[in-house]
């Protein structure tokens, strides 16, 4: 999933802006197909403008919804 994303992001703005937001998959419960990604707020903009060029995750069909943007990853877990 991670490296779907990045790629998403690569191919949207270019490796430097790859190398700026520098997108992490930290949390992923697969029976609830929800997860968490972590970024700096120089890039989570870049992250959500880029989602929607994901179509494959894994070679499967995919479709990546943002749910909800935080600052912490505490408040991001109680929201799982």
């Amino acid at each position: 999933i991670e490296s779907s994303i990045r790629s998403s992001v690569k191919e949207f703005l270019g490796r430097m802006w790859l190398d700026i937001s520098n997108p992490k998959l930290i949390l992923y419960i697969d029976n609830e197909k929800r997860g968490i990604i972590s970024t700096n707020r120089a890039g989570y903009k870049v992250i959500l403008a880029s989602i929607p060029g994901i179509k494959e995750i894994n070679g499967k069909k995919a479709l990546v919804v943002p749910l909800r943007t935080t600052g912490s990853l505490k408040k991001a877990k109680k929201l799982l």
